[in-house]
């Protein structure tokens, strides 16, 4: 068999066995397609993909979806690759990566669709610390009681890359609050997300800003509650602990 998934945690993960070589094969792909649905993340243990490898991989999938030319650190980047680090020699303003040290979901401040999944590989890593966790915001709405999944039924949520950049820094000045509305929209979305196939989801992270049509304190509690039981339903993955 080319490639084996041996799932990580109840509802998220897959450790994925594949050669090098044979990761862009259509069956391959098909695979990892299924799995990906399923699991909602996959870890390639020690494939070590190149720059192209790995843009070929992504091609597999469908469109690119480019947001990363206009932030700090991608500007000077190679098509379609981002150097997420925190040397300013790279990145002339690490807070940016610093922000994502928090829940959120990639491309959610662009008017874009959202893309169907993020792609990394490790190139240098740190001597303690820097796992990468994640949980499926799927197995969170699914577990949530009916009078909550009531409660979250046709609301919007505002997200802002500035609400994202808050827990970064005591004060944002004025230049840097005009610096991250210059780089992404305003977006409204849905609190839970129906999929194309009918499953549902929720679309939130620290750059959710307030509720449409709720006081901010009261759409900002709300929006807090939610994550924290996303957290704990969707049963977090650290990517370190399947490698």
């Amino acid at each position: 068999m080319k490639i084996t998934v041996e799932n990580v945690k109840p509802h998220i993960g897959g450790i994925v066995q594949v050669n090098r070589a044979n990761v862009c094969d259509d069956d391959v792909v098909a695979v990892c397609r299924d799995a990906l649905e399923e699991r909602g993340v996959l870890i390639f243990p020690r494939i070590n993909l190149t720059d192209a490898e790995q843009l070929a991989f992504t091609d597999k999938f469908g469109e690119r979806a480019n947001f990363s030319k206009n932030v700090p650190g991608g500007t000077d980047a190679d098509d379609d690759v981002y150097k997420i680090t925190l040397d300013k020699e790279v990145n002339f303003a690490p807070e940016y990566v610093l922000g994502t040290w928090f829940w959120h979901i990639d491309g959610v401040t662009i008017d874009q669709p959202l893309p169907k999944a993020t792609m990394l590989s490790a190139r240098k890593l740190s001597p303690t610390g820097g796992q990468t966790e994640f949980a499926s915001t799927f197995a969170a709405y699914e577990n949530l009681p009916a009078d909550e999944k009531a409660a979250l039924a046709g609301l919007k949520v505002i997200h802002r890359m500035e609400a994202s950049m808050r827990p970064v820094f005591r004060e944002i000045d004025e230049d840097q609050l005009a610096k991250y509305r210059g780089m992404a929209s305003y977006m409204l979305h849905p609190l839970a997300w129906t999929q194309k196939s009918g499953r549902k989801s929720l679309v939130l992270g620290g750059h959710a800003d307030e509720i449409q049509g709720m006081s901010i304190p009261a759409g900002r509690t709300m929006h807090r509650t939610t994550i924290m039981g996303s957290e704990r339903l969707g049963h977090a993955l650290e990517s370190a602990e399947a490698i």
